[in-house]
């Protein structure tokens, strides 16, 4: 049996939340969001603001909440990702601003793949459909996976909702043996 969880987030008392990603072309965001191949580097102006609606919480970690719903890590987890020697991962460097809109640190990256699995069955996942991109999720009662021969690689996304990370049980394992408090991997059931 194969598990597979979904990469996401908690947040810490006191750790700062960020806003949506900015100093670059919208369109990054969009094709970062939808597993696209990027056209190359990410600009060096990338940063995320912390965010302004929580404004006492200044505290870094290793993995942040943000408006984008990307998985935004420090530089211990970036070390982790660069370790799994998984070619198809990239680590997108970004800048954060405090709340004054100084530079708070340099050492955070997105994660970044554009390896797609067709590995859902969305009618047992009680899939509501994107009415703009019909082959998109925008809801779901629970994610359930297909039965099948599926390959999955240590980190990749799923067609039907690209904007979300998933990791492999190996990678999952690793993550949590590290012992940070904001990574948060949520297990799909068993296929």
């Amino acid at each position: 049996m194969t598990k597979i969880y979904q990469w996401t987030w908690k947040n810490p008392k006191g750790q700062a939340g960020f806003t949506y990603l900015k100093g670059v072309d919208s369109q990054w965001a969009i094709d970062i969001k939808a597993g696209r191949t990027l056209p190359g580097p990410l600009p060096a102006d990338a940063y995320f603001e912390m965010n302004p609606q929580r404004p006492k919480d200044v505290k870094l970690g290793e993995q942040h909440s943000n408006r984008e719903q990307m998985v935004v890590i420090g530089s211990r987890l970036s070390d982790f990702v660069r370790e799994l020697d998984e070619p198809s991962v990239e680590l997108l460097p970004v800048k954060v601003l405090d709340h004054k809109g100084r530079v708070a640190s340099r050492d955070f990256a997105i994660v970044h793949t554009a390896v797609v699995v067709d590995c859902l069955d969305p009618a047992a996942s009680g899939a509501v459909w994107n009415p703009i991109d019909p082959e998109q999720m925008v809801s779901w009662s629970t994610l359930k996976l297909r039965a099948g021969d599926h390959e999955f690689p240590k980190v990749f996304r799923i067609k039907q909702i690209p904007h979300l990370i998933f990791v492999n049980e190996g990678v999952a394992q690793g993550i949590e043996a590290l012992g940070f408090k904001e990574p948060y991997l949520e297990s799909l059931d068993a296929v």
